[in-house]
């Protein structure tokens, strides 16, 4: 393997300014090694550790001349100690100068021969942020859950890399009114059987700058790793006349030392071992605001539309009028990704969201499928949130959602449902009536079902694609959940013959119903279950037959379509549930 001189040079990473960065660097120790084994020609290391601390912005300008490698590096490990009958805190970075002083953001806790050693956040960091530490990341409850520190380990375990999302750091940092100082080292080597071609005019070469220093070496070494051509020098010391068959023997402090010395020439093949050294010092300098811990004012910088006109206005300035804003449905889809999201319905077109915390939103639905929500509510939104709603959000057309403005205009909410808000309840009754009348639940519980319940909503037919996706899903929650094997006991089949699940449940529940009414309420069951395969090229008169099955209007938006179609096998499952009861007089013939 070859190297070209520049990357021994370290370039890419002495130009390159940490505190531009996405990500900070708060303590490191990584090595990656590449080709043959240790001193052989073609192995390739690099190296990188850092260590930091924060420090009062006042001490800059000493820190920019006192701080090296040498007095904030990796040395020591961290721990409370007692010096000149002070007590020092674990996380105070104090040099040997009483100059400058600070603090730690990360703890190092000494290991074993048999523990890896462990890296601490910072309490104040955790605490301040709001982040909630899950495995080897901190996350930020209050934000979406979004990854705020994230730490990395070799393949032993231990700590290799610990990192802090920049922008968090900096509000840190301003409400502490300090800044982050970064010592790192960085090296690279590569050994080679003949001397490469490298212009260094000294060995060691070195170039310094203004908060770095790099040195580059070519060394002549032998397979040993010894310098070539040198020679080893063995001392041996040992006490005079020390009688080694005494019982209790004693070492006295007076005794006579004997010596001797040896020495010989270190053997093997020359080899060119090449290594470039870096050694950076880096300033992370504070943000100008913190608004997560000081609770600092800043502009927002999200914009809305707010009228027909395309006229778009700060997030800041929502709650100055009485108004709504417009969005499109896939919103719902990007806001119920989020950890620990959830969604309810209040009326057939109006509901609430929320994306886990910060509180939610009452929403509704328009006659063209968006989305609307009242301005104020948005204002009142986490920023993060703020901009997920931003992304999604169109000029206003199709007027504000009839049923929304009937709850939050004219305070009569609407007596409507959403379908989404029975499908359990549905399901649940049937299988209870059921059991109660025919000794076994219709619909089995599976694994599955907790996140189709989840899923099944009319946001899912933002599309045609989505609409048919959500057929599928209903039919794995109806069609493929039926309990074939106690349909098979209640309704006996001839000997050898197989029918499906919804023909099987047709024949059960025209034992309780006339012939054509367990047809007609079972259709919607199988049109939703021929939806499943539109995907797979179903013929357009067979896709047309299956729209008319589930009672889905061609000509409505995706999405109301999606609500007609939760709402067709919701009425279906209940119809079933009602003449499943025990109380039902069986009308069969």
């Amino acid at each position: 393997m070859t190297r070209d001189q520049r990357w021994f040079e370290l370039r890419d990473w002495r130009t390159r300014i940490m505190d531009r960065d996405a990500w900070v660097v708060l303590r490191a120790t990584r090595k990656t090694k590449n080709g043959p084994e240790n001193l052989t020609p073609g192995h390739e290391e690099e190296y990188f550790a850092s260590a930091s601390a924060s420090i009062p912005i006042g001490l800059h300008q000493i820190a920019e001349k006192t701080i090296s490698w040498d007095n904030l590096s990796l040395m020591h490990d961290h721990a409370p100690c007692v010096q000149d009958g002070v007590y020092q805190p674990a996380d105070l970075f104090k040099p040997y100068s009483d100059e400058v002083h600070g603090t730690f953001l990360v703890l190092c806790q000494q290991g074993s021969k048999i523990e890896h050693e462990e890296w601490h956040v910072h309490p104040d960091l955790v605490l301040g942020l709001h982040l909630k530490r899950e495995g080897d990341t901190w996350l930020a409850i209050e934000e979406g859950y979004s990854v705020v520190i994230r730490l990395s380990r070799n393949g032993s375990g231990s700590p290799a890399l610990m990192e802090i999302r920049s922008s968090h750091l900096k509000d840190f940092l301003a409400s502490r009114n300090e800044f982050l100082c970064v010592s790192s080292y960085r090296s690279r080597e590569l050994i080679y059987s003949e001397r490469p071609e490298i212009s260094w005019n000294e060995h060691p070469t070195v170039e310094e700058s203004t908060g770095q220093k790099w040195q580059g070496t070519i060394t002549e070494i032998t397979e040993h790793g010894f310098q070539y051509g040198s020679s080893i020098e063995v001392l041996h010391v040992g006490r005079k006349d020390f009688d080694l068959e005494q019982d209790v023997p004693e070492i006295g402090v007076s005794d006579e030392f004997t010596t001797h010395r040896s020495s010989r020439k270190a053997k093997g093949r020359m080899l060119f071992r090449v290594w470039g050294e870096l050694w950076k010092v880096e300033f992370i300098e504070p943000g100008e605001h913190s608004s997560r811990i000081r609770c600092d004012h800043v502009a927002s910088q999200i914009f809305f539309y707010t009228d027909g006109s395309g006229q778009r206005e700060s997030a800041e300035v929502l709650d100055r009028k009485g108004r709504w804003l417009w969005f499109k449905p896939d919103v719902i889809n990007k806001a119920l990704d989020h950890r620990g999201a959830a969604m309810e319905w209040y009326t057939a077109n109006t509901g609430r969201i929320d994306m886990g915390s910060g509180g939610g939103v009452h929403f509704g639905v328009n006659s063209i499928g968006l989305v609307n929500v009242y301005a104020k509510d948005i204002r009142n939104s986490p920023a993060w949130q703020q901009q997920i709603w931003a992304g999604f959000n169109v000029i206003p057309d199709g007027g504000v959602s009839r049923e929304l403005l009937m709850a939050q205009a004219e305070g009569e909410p609407a007596r409507t449902d959403a379908p989404e808000a029975f499908l359990r309840k549905t399901i649940e009754l049937l299988n209870h009536n059921s059991k109660q009348r025919f000794g076994f639940e219709v619909i089995k519980k599976h694994s599955e079902h907790e996140r189709l319940f989840h899923l099944i909503h009319r946001f899912r037919a933002v599309d045609e694609g989505g609409f048919y996706g959500l057929a599928k899903d209903l039919a794995r929650l109806t069609a493929d959940s039926i309990d074939v094997a106690g349909l098979q006991n209640v309704v006996p089949l001839p000997k050898g013959k197989k029918l499906g699940s919804l023909t099987l449940l047709k024949s059960l529940l025209a034992t309780v119903l006339q012939a054509d009414e367990a047809y007609a309420v079972m259709t919607p069951l199988v049109g939703t279950f021929e939806l499943r395969h539109a995907d797979a090229h179903l013929p357009s008169s067979e896709l047309e037959g299956a729209f008319e099955m589930v009672n889905a209007e061609r000509t409505e938006p995706w999405i109301n379509q999606g609500a007609q179609l939760i709402g067709a096998v919701v009425g279906a499952l209940n119809r079933i549930a009602v003449s499943f009861s025990p109380k039902e007089v069986n009308q069969g013939g």
